[in-house]
């Protein structure tokens, strides 16, 4: 992960602060350069620091209105990125909870 731009830096337009929510209650923030940090950090953050690995979880805003599912987006920063602001809030989701939720439900059945 980049090195996190400073509280004093953070006055700076540059500065794009993200905050996590979890499913579980976990919550998380932090600071990176908007212009230079991609997408993909934000996955990278995640799985770093929660313990999900970034193939298997989407970022939605907190109004639901934009997803990011590409962990290996390396070419948009934050931005660049539709629906990330100078402070964004984003959910973590499990990829395919539902999925595997279903599938376990038809293997009880048999």
């Amino acid at each position: 992960l980049p090195e996190e731009p400073s509280k004093e830096s953070a006055a700076n337009a540059a500065v794009t602060t993200i905050a996590l929510r979890l499913a579980d209650g976990r919550a998380g923030q932090r600071r990176f350069l908007g212009k230079t940090t991609s997408v993909s950090v934000l996955f990278d953050w995640v799985d770093a620091e929660f313990e999900m690995e970034r193939e298997t979880i989407i970022l939605v805003t907190m109004n639901g209105q934009y997803k990011f599912e590409d962990w290996n987006d390396t070419v948009t920063t934050l931005d660049e990125a539709q629906g990330i602001g100078r402070m964004t809030g984003l959910r973590v989701l499990e990829k395919n909870k539902k999925k595997q939720d279903d599938d376990n439900d038809d293997n009880n059945e048999e």
